[in-house]
């Protein structure tokens, strides 16, 4: 596909991005920019992506990207690599740390093709550090270990940490590295100057432990494991109803309080005065107001609970399957789901939509995760490779022939 093939649309037209991630944490930054209209390229190894191997997964973690193969280790690699660099605004790369500094390819030395480079990082120990660490794998199920996310998760006290579901270190970074990376290219668009961004896995999942770090390294109680259970305070949790299904409940803050005591028989009870914040556990509120609310739950279907705490002003909301998405009134409304072509497999497939939501500059699907080399033949060219050149760089290995289907790793 050529690039004057590719729609133009969104806030990020005119932007042009290449990747030479594998796997899911440093692409699906690109892809996320690809969606709201940035000229994607996804530069593969010559071998093949390993995430190929999971074909639902790269219909969405890849649509709206154009595909080439490359051998960034060969001498044709490295020119068609430098060629894309000089028209690049934003060069993504996810490998452990260290791997393209090794190959030469510092940060300096490609600023020297395009000063104004924005470079983005991701792995999952970061650029920098003690050297046995930065040369290790990163995963999803590593980073959360790692970076002791897991350590607050489970289900008991007395329970092993639980990996939380589904690959959440491996799609919150992405956020991190596209926020930074759109920051940075409005600073270097300000100043010439480019930017070199080290997005580290398990750093952003340091990050997101919020309140819970922060009183644990502050002298503070360590949160126990308590499941869906908040454990500072109570009625935060799911609650399973007469059906059989779960409903996530939260109660906070006087007013809502006031609204909730009358429905779970509480309305007289000297322990929740009028100025209740929270039920916090240190208090006997919390265990009543837990018992009260399971009992409420299992006298009635879950949508009937859910019906008549919405109705009196509570948080609460079914705990959604994908059958309850499909049939939902709002995310039909707002179209969260939607459905596109899936040119490897040759079918319409149902996912996410994209988000967040443009009024001026829509956003689109225009293609789904591309087929292995579908695009290295135009990309060459577009990057002023003619017939006799791209044919030496396919005999010398460094791209990949037109139909060759690649073997991933």
């Amino acid at each position: 596909m050529k690039r004057n093939e590719i729609p133009d649309f969104g806030v990020m037209r005119g932007i042009n991005v290449v990747c030479t991630g594998a796997a899911y944490a440093g692409p699906a930054a690109a892809t996320l920019m690809g969606e709201i209209g940035a000229n994607v390229i996804h530069v593969e190894n010559v071998a093949g992506d390993m995430a190929r191997s999971i074909p639902s997964g790269w219909a969405l973690e890849h649509r709206n990207q154009r595909c080439m193969s490359l051998n960034l280790q060969s001498e044709g690699g490295r020119d068609v690599f430098h060629r894309l660099i000089a028209m690049a605004d934003i060069w993504i790369e996810s490998s452990k740390g260290g791997t393209y500094s090794n190959w030469g390819l510092t940060d300096e030395f490609v600023w020297t093709i395009n000063p104004k480079l924005v470079i983005v990082h991701v792995s999952g120990f970061g650029q920098t550090g003690v050297p046995g660490y930065v040369r290790r794998p990163g995963f999803d199920g590593i980073a959360q270990a790692f970076s002791g996310f897991m350590f607050w998760n489970g289900e008991s006290p007395s329970s092993p940490p639980q990996r939380v579901k589904p690959f959440i270190a491996d799609f919150v970074p992405p956020l991190y590295a596209a926020f930074a990376a759109l920051a940075a290219l409005n600073n270097a668009n300000r100043t010439g100057r480019g930017e070199s961004i080290d997005v580290a896995q398990y750093e952003v999942m340091v990050r997101l432990q919020n309140l819970y770090l922060q009183d644990a390294l502050n002298g503070g109680r360590v949160a126990q494991r308590t499941g869906n259970q908040e454990e500072a305070w109570g009625v935060y949790d799911s609650f399973r109803c007469k059906d059989g299904r779960d409903l996530l409940i939260m109660i906070n803050g006087p007013a809502m309080w006031e609204r909730a005591l009358p429905l779970l028989g509480l309305a007289d009870d000297p322990d929740f005065h009028r100025s209740i914040v929270m039920a916090f556990r240190s208090e006997p509120a919390a265990e009543k107001a837990d018992r009260a609310v399971a009992r409420f739950c299992a006298e009635r279907s879950c949508g009937d609970a859910e019906r008549e705490l919405i109705e009196a002003g509570i948080a609460c909301s079914r705990i959604f399957s994908p059958d309850d998405m499909l049939d939902d009134p709002h995310y039909r409304a707002r179209e969260t789901l939607t459905s596109w072509h899936d040119e490897i497999r040759g079918q319409s497939v149902r996912g996410p939509n994209i988000v967040p939501k443009y009024k001026l500059n829509p956003t689109r699907i225009w293609s789904s995760g591309p087929a292995f080399n579908r695009d290295t033949v135009d990309i060459l060219g577009e990057l002023g490779f003619d017939t006799d050149e791209r044919e030496a760089l396919f005999a010398a290995s460094a791209c990949s022939r037109p139909g060759d289907q690649g073997k991933p790793q």
